[in-house]
């Protein structure tokens, strides 16, 4: 079942209004907007997004053939002739599907800490990023930058819980991780899973919530019962393992043939005998 995105909130969302629309109101005052092949641009280096829908692609490069690209892209220059993207990433692909030759840029110089941060929430701010690559996002900044997860909540504006709780994420298996990405589970369903400490049984879960379709609160139900079983069965094992042992040193001590049934709080021993002699020498050992 495909799962849809949830959005991220307005304090990350004000975030990039105030960023993008303060660079690009700034150089379309301060310098012209230029034309420059579509093939000249590369892509940003820091582009957080893996996966884009290709449906909203088309729907894009559709209203790109009828109306242009309205909303300039922001590139960096590097020089001979080509140009790095900054913020505009879905544009310059629609642009792409659309075969437009040409498209409008607008010129700026960014340090690594303004392109990476602006490639993230550029990509929130468009079209919400699935929340695997928020987390590796958040992941992303934190090592590029050299920063906390409390500095990263600052940066884009959520609760330091926000952002542990997401980067929580990454701790699922490579396998689960791309189930999320491509919708079949859910953010939810992740969380759920996390429940778990095995990685095998963590997608053995995974992959019978996706076949039948399980809801967030039935797959929480479906972890809560596995844990049980799984402590009730260690516990079970362990007993067993006593048990055996206290067998055996009866069967040494005794040299009868004993059965202990039961657990080590109470339970049942058996001794067989299957002479009169084997009767005799039992009792005068216990007496």
């Amino acid at each position: 079942m495909a799962y849809e995105r949830k959005t991220l909130g307005k304090g990350l969302s004000a975030l990039v209004d105030e960023q993008i629309n303060d660079i690009v109101s700034n150089d379309i005052l301060q310098s012209k907007v230029n034309l420059v092949q579509t093939e000249k641009i590369l892509p940003n280096r820091y582009q957080p997004r893996k996966e884009f829908n290709d449906a909203s692609l088309e729907d894009l490069a559709d209203s790109i053939k009828e109306y242009g690209i309205i909303q300039p892209l922001i590139v960096s220059d590097l020089g001979n002739g080509q140009y790095e993207l900054v913020a505009g990433e879905r544009r310059l692909r629609a642009a792409k599907i659309a075969n437009l030759l040409e498209v409008p840029i607008i010129v700026k110089e960014f340090n690594d800490h303004d392109r990476l941060v602006l490639a993230l929430i550029e990509n929130i701010q468009r079209e919400d990023l699935n929340c695997i690559e928020i987390a590796e996002s958040y992941q992303e900044i934190m090592d590029k930058l050299q920063i906390t997860q409390e500095q990263v909540a600052q940066l884009v504006g959520k609760s330091r819980t926000s952002i542990t709780n997401t980067l929580r994420l990454l701790k699922l298996p490579m396998k689960i991780r791309k189930m999320i990405l491509r919708n079949n589970l859910s953010e939810g369903h992740g969380r759920a899973i996390l429940g778990l400490d095995d990685i095998n049984n963590m997608i053995l879960i995974a992959e019978q919530i996706d076949r039948d379709d399980l809801s967030v609160r039935e797959s929480e139900e479906l972890v809560r019962i596995y844990n049980k079983k799984n402590r009730k069965d260690t516990v079970v094992e362990k007993t067993d393992q006593k048990i055996e042992i206290l067998e055996n040193k009866l069967i040494s001590d005794l040299g009868l043939n004993v059965k202990v049934s039961g657990s080590i709080e109470k339970g049942i021993i058996k001794i067989f005998y299957h002479t009169k002699e084997d009767l005799e020498n039992f009792i005068k050992r216990i007496m």
